[in-house]
């Protein structure tokens, strides 16, 4: 092409554009062809006025070129610039490009070739769709933090750091911070050691609160990361607030957050923390807005007044429970016999760990230890297939002791 003409092809918008390529003085405007309504060329006597247009295209002017004329060019089968019989005068698109006439030539080669890319991209698309749905976080083996795995590059999960060897792993990771949703106090002092930061947001096995789902979303959004975040076993409560981060800041699925619970061991009697995840929609900023980032390193956990509130609800649900031959009671339909068993077992064993137990007598954390056994078998019963009535009544008994037993000694 000589210097006074330019042609312009760009597939952006499915849009081709020429300019004005030069001509011979010789140039003869004869056997003119343009494009038909469909997109056709067709041949047409005399030269076509250039500013001719159809919806979604303007008239594509050839001539036959005459001795003298100025490096004749044409358009192949495939839209692409080839030195040829005619030479290019004008072509324009305007709005509303059309697939098949969109190139200004209505072969059923190019239309082919379209269609091609097209399932290609769907077939790409569609790949990258499906992998996505194979989320897989990975185990670290050998390590000194119990069920350690790495769900993303932002976020880790795992049991509780006991001790410098596990600090000095996550550090060797680039941890930046840690979120502990257990109920005991937080190592925070051999955390800054080795200048990680600890945050403290426990939650409990009955789910997760709206509040504190906040609390968790704002965190991993505004806190230095990679984060580290753990319960005491890093199998339950952990994986659940992990899983909420991802779906947070990850753009994690409500199906894969559900999918890592199940790789890390949450137990899918845990109702309250499945159907947290289950539930779970990213806030907004409106939302956000409402909750500080002034996170404690050591937060106000439930007294023991408040969780013996809490035992008094779960064993008067059992007692509804056992007067219904151990199955859902007609006045609470919404309480599974199993899952409430299992969240009293718990509050037994979170007191056991909490901050203030040292500061009871041993005749007290005795008590708690036997009623830690007590509804450990207890809930052991629940969750089988078949029990005798009998044996649960048995259970249900020496529990119902236990906790008389201690109210006696210790109610004041």
């Amino acid at each position: 092409m000589n210097r006074r003409g330019l042609l312009v092809m760009r597939f952006s918008g499915v849009t081709v554009r020429t300019e004005r390529l030069s001509h011979g003085a010789n140039c003869c405007p004869q056997n003119c062809l343009s494009l038909n309504p469909k997109g056709i060329p067709q041949q047409s006597p005399g030269l076509l006025r250039s500013d001719r247009s159809y919806p979604g295209y303007r008239t594509m002017q050839t001539h036959q070129p005459q001795r003298g004329c100025a490096t004749p060019l044409g358009l192949n089968s495939f839209g692409r610039r080839t030195q040829g019989s005619s030479c290019l005068v004008t072509l324009g698109f305007v709005s509303q490009p059309r697939w098949g006439s969109c190139l200004g030539v209505g072969n059923i080669r190019i239309r082919s070739f379209l269609c091609l890319v097209s399932l290609l991209f769907i077939l790409a698309v569609s790949s990258t769709i499906s992998l996505r749905a194979d989320v897989s976080a990975t185990r670290v083996e050998d390590s000194a933090i119990e069920n350690f795995f790495l769900l993303t590059a932002n976020i880790l999960s795992g049991a509780t750091p006991e001790n410098e060897q596990a600090f000095a792993e996550l550090q060797k990771r680039g941890v930046k911070t840690i979120i502990s949703v257990d109920g005991a106090k937080p190592d925070a002092e051999s955390a800054r050691k080795f200048g990680i930061r600890y945050v403290h947001l426990p939650i409990g096995y009955d789910g997760i609160s709206t509040n504190r789902e906040l609390e968790l979303i704002k965190a991993v959004q505004s806190l230095p990361k990679p984060i580290f975040v753990h319960c005491h076993h890093g199998k339950h409560r952990g994986p659940t607030a992990a899983a909420i981060l991802c779906m947070g800041a990850e753009n994690w699925k409500s199906t894969e957050a559900l999918q890592w619970m199940k790789q890390a061991g949450t137990a899918t009697n845990y109702s309250g923390l499945y159907r947290t995840v289950e539930l779970f929609r990213v806030p907004g900023a409106t939302a956000l807005r409402t909750v500080t980032s002034d996170f404690p390193e050591h937060a106000k956990v439930s007294t023991m007044v408040e969780a013996m509130v809490s035992m008094d609800e779960r064993f008067e649900h059992l007692k509804a429970v056992k007067k219904a031959g151990y199955k859902k009671s007609e006045s609470h339909p919404d309480v599974d016999p199993a899952h409430e068993a299992l969240l009293l077992h718990e509050l037994f064993k979170e007191l056991l760990r909490a901050p203030d137990a040292e500061q009871h007598t041993a005749g007290f954390l005795q008590e708690l230890k036997v009623g830690e056994q007590t509804s450990g078998a207890f809930y052991t019963l629940m969750k089988g297939e078949t029990f005798h009535g009998a044996d649960a009544d048995a259970a249900f008994d020496k529990m119902t002791q236990n906790c008389a037993s201690c109210h006696r000694k210790f109610r004041n």
